[in-house]
């Protein structure tokens, strides 16, 4: 499995192999926890209301360029095997270039990278090398590329709401985010991260909004019947949403 790189940052050979258990380790375990915390009766009828039904995905850290991937091709299922990996040469090449998009638009443009400035391991880097913002977000960038999507990938490398950003501007395509907030009044969110928005001249564009509640039944109908991507987040991991068949 491959692909051949077009980019300064596209993937390498591994360095984290299949049998790396402190890996495989931290990462089903975090996955674990969060499936445990679904609370599925409540959101279940709160994706019903909507229309929505969850699909499938990967558990070795990769979940969000998978969730993207799949809602970009209309995949309910992907291919996954018995630890969580995915196992879809295809899609694999795919989400492979999903992740190249997102580091060559940050590097090409020079606000981006505050977009991965709160980003553990590039504060790190900062901190333990000296170095400016620049060269820490590309070496995130370099790192999390050379680890394919049939491996686990490490915490501090999984995707953010940076790249989530970067895809609604490269797509061109407004993504919704349905999150889990248990410790806010309302014990979910509804996120919308545009594709452009227009402001004053000097002034930075806001990366999302906050979608109120009472227009969430709306929204959700007016988007599914143009081209956009809704996602569900509970902390550590991303599902995609689909409408019903």
């Amino acid at each position: 499995m491959g692909t051949t790189a077009s980019a300064p940052y596209a993937a390498q050979t591994p360095h984290i192999v299949a049998n790396n258990t402190s890996v495989i380790r931290e990462t089903a375990t975090v996955m674990a926890e969060q499936v445990s915390d679904l609370k599925p009766r409540g959101l279940e009828l709160r994706l019903q209301e909507l229309g929505l039904v969850k699909g499938g995905n990967v558990s070795n850290g990769h979940c969000l360029f998978v969730a993207i991937d799949c809602c970009l091709n209309k995949i309910r299922e992907p291919n996954v095997d018995g630890n969580g990996n995915l196992n879809d040469p295809a899609a694999q090449v795919r989400v492979m270039h999903l992740r190249d998009h997102v580091a060559n638009f940050v590097v090409r443009t020079e606000r981006n990278y505050a977009m991965f400035s709160n980003i553990e391991y590039v504060q790190q880097q900062v901190k333990i090398n000296n170095w400016d913002m620049k060269p820490a977000v590309r070496d995130f960038f370099m790192r999390r590329g050379e680890v394919q999507p049939s491996y686990p990938l490490r915490k501090m490398f999984w995707g953010c709401s940076g790249d989530i950003g970067c895809y609604a501007k490269i797509l061109k395509i407004d993504i919704f985010v349905f999150s889990e907030t248990p410790m806010m009044q309302d014990p979910w969110t509804l996120e919308k991260h545009f594709v452009h928005q227009f402001t004053p001249r000097n002034l930075p564009e806001p990366p999302s909004a906050f979608i109120p509640m009472s227009t969430w039944s709306s929204v959700v109908c007016d988007e599914q019947s143009s081209i956009a991507i809704l996602l569900l987040y509970t902390p550590g991991h991303y599902i995609p949403l689909h409408s019903k068949l």
